[in-house]
């Protein structure tokens, strides 16, 4: 026992310690500088940034344009989880597939897809979208509608058809129906999505810095603006205050009612019984759907290749640009591959300590997850105001790497743990009593089981540092962007040739994260497949 107990103890203080300097220190000194600017306590700090007539302009288009993009993109995922999960048509989980698909790309490949589709020698150019809030919104819903449909619609999965059945022959029509039976069941997964959303809406820099132009600004943005530009660190730090204060209101909020409207027990779910004549109908809407999120990738690709692959020869012209956008690819593939482990060694140690229950994990948990509930742009701007000291490591080259580690490390974790806890005991107890060490049991049994999971969260891992944008922005190097960065420079350089190199690199990124998904479907269908052989 006292083997096993040091055995946890170790990775849990390497992991409190890393995560603790590297992600609660920063934080703490981004609080500290927004309250405390002139090194004694001023609470009126963070109030005093709304004297300024831009900040609350901003702020209030940030609340808007958040608000807005999160009810749009729930009262379209509703429907359609409900088409996907209870009417089932064929091809339900190709539909289900494509819809997920935009949420795995980066902002800035998202933002170029629209730009390659509204704007200059766009086919949609007429509509004069570029630069305004529409466009904004329209990309938030199209970059989060796959969360709704996929939060959602496990609920609404899992929802037992009878109960409506029974409130039907008790004489409930549907609109009453839905109230009383209905939407109890599947409130707290609503909100649950509409809180995501919502976050990454609030939060979204990639999408407001490749659509907004100079007219629309959010926080993040104007936080990256204060800091790079003005160089008034005080002032973003103030803001990020207002922005986790906000984020930790609605946090609570969301997680009450969720509580409060959490239904007990599970049921077989079975599909909602429907003519021929619905379910085509249902069938034609759903890959229609489809259809709409996957153009604006085919349009990236048309435009990349259009001028008979310019875009792809400007990418290696340094006179153009004065630095080679292609550089980028290489800069970006070796900076993910560092995070890739980083990310696998701090979300396996983590899985190891929270999927055994040992001591000190529900902290280590919270934690790990504290990067996603602060947004990235916080999490640069925190490396940038306090990694100086006891020693300055903010032009390490390992810090961009770090960064994305700590970026993806709460994904791999909730990829592994899973599999973690469905690992049975006794399968250890045995294996010790047959002599095996400590050691010899963890890699014997728990690695063995892990690897598929792992190779799918490397994937995932992988893709996510590729697409990493907002704390790359503030530490990387001018001179070696990675693939996100190069992709917003050139999209913010006049002429077409700039736009039609950003598409080349878009293609390219499009590409490397695909082959990643389909590396990770291939992984995951073939754990299923082995599982399936020992039932």
């Amino acid at each position: 026992m006292a083997v096993r107990r040091w055995a946890s103890s170790i990775p849990n203080l390497i992991l409190t310690v890393g995560l603790g300097y590297f992600v609660v220190w920063p934080l703490v000194a981004i609080i500290g500088r927004g309250l405390l600017p002139h090194s004694h306590l001023r609470l009126a700090a963070v109030t005093d940034v709304f004297t300024d007539a831009r900040v609350r302009s901003v702020f209030g288009f940030t609340l808007w344009q958040s608000l807005l993009s999160t009810v749009v993109a729930v009262a379209l995922g509703l429907p359609i989880a409900y088409g996907l999960e209870r009417v089932r048509p064929r091809g339900a989980g190709v539909v289900r597939v494509l819809l997920t698909i935009p949420f795995a790309l980066p902002t800035v490949v998202v933002g170029a897809a629209f730009i390659a589709e509204f704007g200059a020698g766009g086919p949609l150019r007429s509509w004069q979208w570029l630069h305004t809030t529409t466009i904004i919104v329209v990309a938030h819903v199209y970059f989060n509608l796959g969360v709704v449909v996929r939060v959602v619609g496990t609920r609404w999965r899992e929802f037992d058809e009878q109960l409506i059945d029974a409130a039907r022959m008790l004489g409930a029509n549907r609109v009453r129906t839905f109230a009383s039976v209905t939407w109890p069941a599947i409130a707290g997964s609503v909100v649950n999505a509409a809180a995501i959303v919502w976050l990454f809406c609030l939060t979204s820099f990639g999408v407001i810095t490749t659509l907004g132009g100079l007219t629309k600004t959010t926080i993040e943005t104007e936080i990256f603006r204060l800091t790079t530009q003005e160089l008034a660190l005080d002032r973003a730090a103030a803001l990020v205050v207002v922005q986790l204060l906000t984020v930790g209101i609605v946090a609570v909020v969301c997680a009450r009612f969720v509580g409060s409207r959490a239904v007990a027990g599970e049921h077989a779910a079975r599909s909602l019984v429907a003519s021929r004549r619905s379910r085509r109908a249902w069938s034609v809407s759903l890959w229609s759907l489809a259809a709409v999120m996957v153009l604006p990738m085919l349009i990236v690709v048309q435009r990349a290749f259009e001028t008979g692959g310019g875009g792809f020869a400007a990418l290696r012209d340094s006179s153009r640009f004065g630095w080679r956008p292609i550089d980028s690819v290489a800069t970006s593939l070796q900076s993910a591959a560092w995070a890739t482990l980083f990310s696998l060694a701090m979300g396996t140690m983590a899985a190891f300590i929270v999927g055994r229950r040992a001591p000190g994990w529900r902290a280590l948990n919270a934690l790990t997850t504290l990067p996603i509930a602060v947004s990235a742009v916080t999490l640069g701007f925190g490396f940038l105001i306090a990694l100086d000291r006891p020693f300055d490591l903010r032009d390490r080259w390992f810090l961009v790497p770090l960064a994305q580690a700590f970026v993806a490390a709460p994904i791999v974790l909730r990829l592994l743990v899973p599999t973690m806890q469905s690992i049975a005991p006794q399968l250890r107890e045995v294996a010790a009593l047959l002599g095996a060490s400590p050691v010899r049991v963890t890699t014997s049994i728990d690695i063995a089981i892990l690897l598929p999971a792992l190779a799918t969260a490397a994937a995932f891992a992988m893709a996510i540092s590729l697409g990493e944008f907002g704390a790359t922005s503030f530490i990387a190097r001018q001179n070696q962007p990675t693939m996100p960065l190069a992709i917003a420079r050139l999209l913010g350089r006049p002429g077409i040739g700039s736009q039609h190199a950003a598409f080349a690199l878009s293609f390219v990124m499009i590409a490397i994260i695909g082959a990643l998904a389909i590396f990770a479907g291939t992984v995951q269908s073939a754990a299923s497949r082995r599982r399936g052989m020992f039932r």
